[in-house]
């Protein structure tokens, strides 16, 4: 995400139907995540570090508060996103990444008691940890892929242009994507596969990132949205086998184009992953933005969304949806003036989740939760 600009609500018509976004919540500091329970409760993580369980029906209550060892003043620093282990319901594991009172990143593995989510089954274990050499370009997301392996996405470490060029260099955790195995008692270990292990960091399995602001795994295809800097926001959408040791560009590559800087920008390097959908920062295109927020693909009641990947953009908040493919993209709908909120403001959509039922929520930085309907 980029600094915080405040926009109205600006979407660009189409045809929607009788699509709203349901206002299911308010009045959260922050919220930038949500994972979906059994049983129709809501865990809803806030950046100033609180996690609280709800219904969305009036019933609500904070069952971790980590506000005292979360550093979060910077727009993109906090409490940035959690993953529930496969076997929650039974095992209560939780793994949170975040910002620490220094300013750099925490991996920590938190254990629940499933049956009182207020009370921990066992001491909170940091599993990894490494620096932030400025406020921004955190990355922040991490989930389970389908191997069973716990999947990190790190930003480059901040400024313009990857300074350090740390996006590039397989001796820093920072620009990548990581992949380390959770499965056991303590600790963590390097996963058979990792292409790295013998020429740089171990728990590398991609690279070449700036900033992505929330992934999602479809089926056994990864979906990146990597922020841009000047130009350019892009989508990535890659299968598990072509992720390994994938190198998406940056800093040689913004999107799908030389970075166009003197000295920085380059030639695509050897099979590296082009992005299957840009868009710009022109403001007069209907597919335009300043900063995107990665989505999820939606599988609910919505016929006509059945398959498509919801995504929007945090500094203009516009909503897409479109059918994704390796190398491209198909079938964009802009939700228009017709898909609006039946209360409250869209604006700063930082996150989307989705529930049992294959229903998506869209989290805004206001504090808003809403509820794609129908």
């Amino acid at each position: 995400m980029k600094m915080l600009i405040a926009f109205l609500l600006l979407f660009i018509p189409v045809n929607a139907n009788s699509l709203y976004w349901q206002r299911v919540g308010s009045g959260y500091d922050d919220p930038v995540d949500l994972e979906a329970l059994r049983g129709g409760q809501y865990l809803v993580l806030e950046k100033p570090g609180r996690i609280s369980l709800t219904d969305f029906k009036g019933n609500s209550g904070v069952v971790l508060d980590w506000t005292d060892r979360i550093k979060s003043r910077g727009q993109e620093q906090g409490f940035l996103s959690m993953a529930l282990a496969p076997d929650f319901s039974s095992s209560g594991r939780a793994y949170f990444n975040l910002i620490n009172k220094k300013g750099d990143t925490e991996i920590w593995r938190y254990t629940f008691n499933p049956r009182q989510l207020s009370e921990a089954r066992q001491p909170a274990e940091l599993l990894l940890t490494f620096d932030q050499p400025y406020g921004n370009h955190n990355g922040g997301w991490l989930g389970f892929g389908p191997d069973g392996m716990l999947y990190i996405a790190t930003g480059d470490g901040g400024s313009a242009n990857d300074p350090k060029k740390f996006s590039q260099d397989l001796n820093s955790l920072l620009g990548k994507i990581l992949r380390i195995d959770v499965s056991g008692q303590s600790s963590y270990r390097i996963p058979k596969g990792n292409p790295f292990v013998a020429s740089g960091k171990p728990e590398i399995y991609a690279y070449g990132l700036r900033n992505p602001w929330r992934c999602y795994w479809h089926g056994s295809n990864l979906i990146i949205a990597d922020v841009g800097q000047n130009h350019l926001e892009e989508i990535n959408y890659v299968s598990q086998s072509k992720l390994r040791g994938a190198n998406f560009g940056w800093r040689l590559r913004e999107g799908n184009v030389a970075t166009p800087k003197k000295k920085v920008g380059g030639e695509k390097p050897t099979n590296s992953i082009e992005p299957c959908l840009t868009y710009p920062h022109r403001m007069e295109n209907s597919l335009a933005g300043i900063s995107i927020t990665g989505g999820v693909v939606y599988n609910g009641a919505i016929k006509e969304l059945k398959g498509k990947y919801i995504f929007a953009d945090f500094g203009v908040p516009r909503v897409w949806a479109a059918k994704l493919s390796s190398s491209s993209y198909s079938s964009l709908k802009t939700f228009g003036e017709t898909v609006l909120p039946d209360s409250g403001e869209i604006n700063n959509i930082a996150s989307f989740s989705r529930d049992k039922n294959g229903e998506v929520y869209m989290i805004c930085l206001n504090g808003n939760i809403f509820k794609l309907s129908q």
